[in-house]
């Protein structure tokens, strides 16, 4: 019943409706981007919201084979494939695991040879958050299962508890890893090894993170200026995501996701995403 509330109550927010529109524009004044508001932009308070770490990438996915428009179905079929996803910069997006996804789901149906990948990133927690995510995709036997399990631990920021048991579980007990240490790579080994560890973030704490990143006062018109892009359902779930911090169509029950997500917190149980963050980025 709580849950048949909620829905009725988030298809109602102002944000879903067509006529809605940013508080400076009803005020009729300049929003704190425009003029510089030290507050807003944490200047005063010496104030980060967010670490602000590029965790699902900030551009469109690509598909990098586009077999439609190059070699065509026929033409790729019989073909082994090479494909190198590699940036130099730590902020790049070439660690952007979309990429791969948008690339292999499209190639033909009936495409059944060998694909190697190299997927590239100086960060360690995104590297290591794509082992844990294609771990997940491509051991766990039951599909559905496996891609409830990669969407959450990809965009939400709590989880049922279930989850963190049943992923290491599935890694640990599955084929074995072949991991090469050398200096370079073990920041990222030890950084793997240790988000399969029970889980130690508070729900409290993990709930103070999201709202002192994501729904801070002094950022409503950061906020307002993203949501004035989006067509009306599109605000309303991402308000939605940003409050509870739970990806879920509405209606959905949420109860269960109480278990702050490690895969998105620093080890100082901070959010690693700043507030310009939309899990609506780069699918459409």
């Amino acid at each position: 019943m709580d849950d048949a509330l909620n829905s009725v109550t988030d298809c109602k927010h102002p944000m879903n409706s067509g006529s809605w529109s940013p508080a400076w524009v009803k005020e009729k004044r300049e929003p704190a981007f425009m003029i510089g508001d030290p507050k807003a932009a944490g200047l005063d308070t010496k104030q980060d919201f967010g670490m602000g770490m590029n965790l699902w990438g900030n551009m469109a996915s690509i598909d990098v084979i586009n077999v439609e428009s190059n070699e065509g179905a026929d033409g790729i079929r019989d073909k082994d494939l090479s494909l190198a996803f590699i940036g130099m910069s730590a902020f790049s997006s070439c660690g952007d695991l979309r990429n791969v996804v948008r690339t292999i789901n499209r190639l033909p149906k009936n495409y059944s040879r060998k694909i190697k990948i190299v997927l590239n990133n100086k960060n360690p927690m995104v590297v290591c958050r794509n082992l844990i995510i294609l771990s997940i995709l491509g051991i766990m036997p039951d599909v559905e299962e496996a891609a409830e399990h990669a969407l959450h631990v990809w965009y939400s920021v709590f989880l049922p508890p279930s989850y963190q048991t049943r992923i290491a579980q599935v890694i640990v007990q599955g084929p074995t890893f072949q991991l090469e240490s050398f200096e370079g790579t073990r920041d990222c080994t030890d950084v793997f090894f240790s988000l399969l560890k029970p889980n130690d973030i508070e729900s409290a704490a993990a709930r103070e993170a999201l709202n002192r990143t994501m729904n801070t006062p002094e950022r409503i018109g950061y906020r307002e200026q993203q949501y004035a892009s989006l067509r009306p359902s599109h605000r309303a779930t991402l308000d939605a995501w940003r409050r509870s911090g739970m990806l879920l169509p509405f209606g959905a029950t949420s109860g269960c996701f109480s278990t702050p997500n490690r895969w998105i917190f620093s080890p100082v149980r901070d959010l690693l995403l700043d507030d310009a963050a939309n899990p609506l980025q780069g699918w459409r």
